[in-house]
């Protein structure tokens, strides 16, 4: 990456406007989480999955505090039912939480990126 920051700043800044890692919810509006939740309200396990024993309870809180009140029940009801996950499937799910928020994004409802210059704070 300091090769491309020094060679190709410009192809760099657009690799990494591409890459979204979800880790990076956290930075993500308020509004724009729940509109996702909204939209994710019949995948609940996928959900769950991709919150499996994460140690980021901040990660966490972003989405169950913007879900709505029977989302964060059912969301709560699937997690307690889990027993074990691999690292595929929550990787697997948190793939389909991206692909839903980008197309949200595609569809202009929400924006994934805080550098992007029409990004909205919480």
């Amino acid at each position: 990456m300091a090769i491309l920051r020094n060679d190709d700043p410009q192809f760099l800044a657009h690799v990494e406007t591409a890459i979204f890692m979800f880790e990076e919810f956290k930075s993500v509006n308020g509004m724009m989480v729940a509109e996702l939740m909204h939209e994710m309200k019949n995948e609940m396990t996928a959900v769950a999955l991709a919150l499996y024993h994460c140690s980021d309870e901040e990660l966490v809180q972003k989405f169950v505090k913007n879900m709505a009140s029977a989302q964060a029940f059912a969301y709560r009801d699937t997690a307690s039912e889990l027993a074990q996950v691999t690292v595929g499937q929550q990787t697997g799910a948190r793939f389909r939480i991206i692909e839903k928020a980008r197309e949200l994004q595609q569809q202009g409802r929400i924006l994934l990126k805080k550098y992007s210059p029409l990004y909205q704070d919480d």
